[in-house]
């Protein structure tokens, strides 16, 4: 089975791809992870959000993902990831919107998904699990991220607070859209509750018990 996880910074979505891996076994796929990722928001970490540095970070993680698509696909078995193709067009649709460039809608990005997945061999997920907190617990999570030193955490650029609320309701609609063309969507809202209790993920328990989708 592979899981997706989504969401904006700080909703909770890394906490819950860990509760998965511990508790079915299933095998962590991060490639916004890489030496390369990392090397590519440090160097780039005080950039401002323009149209050209949007188009030149959009092409680097699907080249990113291109990269990624051997490895996940000699994993075989059970993974969980929060990347994506789908994540990368649509959280850089989103940052378009954000300084008033032309952006592509969710019937526009499904589309280019879909011909990414094909492109690549990559199987869609069985199931998309979104991970979302009210905007005060997001700052809160983040203030408090930034106050113990994690680094990358500043309210600037792609993690401000007007980025991230417009990012979150953007996934909100997209998971809608998913469920539309039968991609199974869950919402786990991790605002009054912490991604590590076990409850939290009870729907998903029922899901993965299902015989999957071909």
């Amino acid at each position: 089975m592979k899981t997706l996880v989504v969401g904006c910074d700080a909703s909770g979505k890394s906490t819950i791809a860990r509760r998965i891996c511990e508790r079915y076994g299933d095998t962590p796929v991060e490639s916004s992870r890489s030496a390369q990722a990392v090397e590519f928001k440090a160097k780039n970490e005080r950039r401002y959000m323009s149209a050209a540095f949007i188009d030149e970070r959009e092409a680097f993680y699907l080249q990113l993902e291109a990269q990624e698509q051997p490895r996940t696909t000699s994993l075989g078995g059970n993974v969980v990831t929060t990347n994506s193709t789908l994540v990368t067009r649509l959280s850089h649709a989103v940052m378009r919107a954000c300084i008033g460039e032309p952006y592509l809608r969710d019937e526009e990005i499904i589309p280019l998904w879909l011909d990414d997945e094909r492109r690549l061999g990559t199987p869609l997920p069985d199931a998309v699990i979104l991970a979302r907190a009210e905007p005060d617990v997001i700052r809160g999570r983040m203030l408090a991220r930034q106050k113990s030193g994690m680094q990358g955490e500043d309210f600037w650029g792609f993690n401000s607070p007007f980025f991230l609320e417009r990012y979150q309701q953007r996934w909100e609609g997209m998971v809608a859209s998913l469920g539309s063309i039968g991609v199974p969507c869950l919402e786990l809202d991790t605002s009054f509750t912490q991604p590590d209790d076990a409850g939290l993920l009870v729907h998903y328990d029922a899901l993965r018990q299902l015989p999957l989708q071909d």
